[in-house]
């Protein structure tokens, strides 16, 4: 289902965010707000956003936490994506504590990195 009134609030927030206008505390609560929403999209892309930005220090989108050109282009592809009413469709991974285990193993045998960056 489709949410347009949520998709525009998630891609105003993301657009502060960007534009250094919002700090990171102020992006993670209104990234929270959306993350009940019932459009699938938006709670896919909301759910992304938190592996973006440090949810312990208080800073905005510049210097040495500024986006990597990587994650701009995502983010900017997620922001078009917001603008249309096509589904996500990229499951939503949620993480277990085994999940993390076997990474951890897998990054000290030398086999992956141990955070893995995804290809979207």
């Amino acid at each position: 289902m489709n949410n347009r009134k949520h998709r525009q609030e998630l891609s105003n927030l993301i657009g502060k965010y960007l534009k250094c206008e919002i700090d990171n505390f102020t992006f993670d609560d209104g990234l929270w707000d959306l993350r009940d929403s019932d459009d699938k999209t938006v709670v896919i892309i909301s759910e992304q956003c938190w592996y973006f930005y440090d949810d312990c220090s208080k800073h905005k989108n510049q210097d040495k936490h500024k986006f990597c050109e990587l994650w701009e282009t995502m983010v900017e592809n997620w922001l078009k994506l917001l603008e249309t009413d096509l589904e996500h469709d990229i499951p939503s991974k949620k993480w277990s504590i085994w999940d993390f285990m076997k990474n951890c193993v897998s990054f000290f045998r030398g086999d992956i990195p141990l955070f893995v960056q995804y290809p979207y």
